[in-house]
């Protein structure tokens, strides 16, 4: 997926690891997901669908919660890119 096909705003593409820096998941680290991978991910982990695959200007994060894989709907200020210290999705 290029990133004139990313559904992502902020330069978010699917595979970057990102870090949560703000609400209840705050301070995990977790990997940019395509929305068709987020619902793989739900799948396999027995969860119901979703009827909101994209969102505009939402970003699918795989978290860890409970010792497995999750799939978590995230604003782009509540995420940044992990390991180079750029806020993204804020100014």
């Amino acid at each position: 997926m290029s990133a004139s096909q990313t559904p992502y705003p902020d330069d978010f593409l699917p595979g970057d690891d990102v870090r949560v820096i703000d609400g209840i998941f705050a301070g995990r680290r977790g990997k940019v997901l395509t929305p068709e991978e987020a619902r793989e991910l739900r799948e396999r982990n027995g969860g119901e669908d979703c009827r909101y695959d994209v969102i505009p200007g939402r970003v699918w994060v795989a978290l860890p919660v409970f010792e497995r894989s999750v799939p978590v709907m995230l604003e782009p200020f509540q995420i940044r890119h992990d390991g180079n210290g750029n806020t993204i999705g804020s100014s």
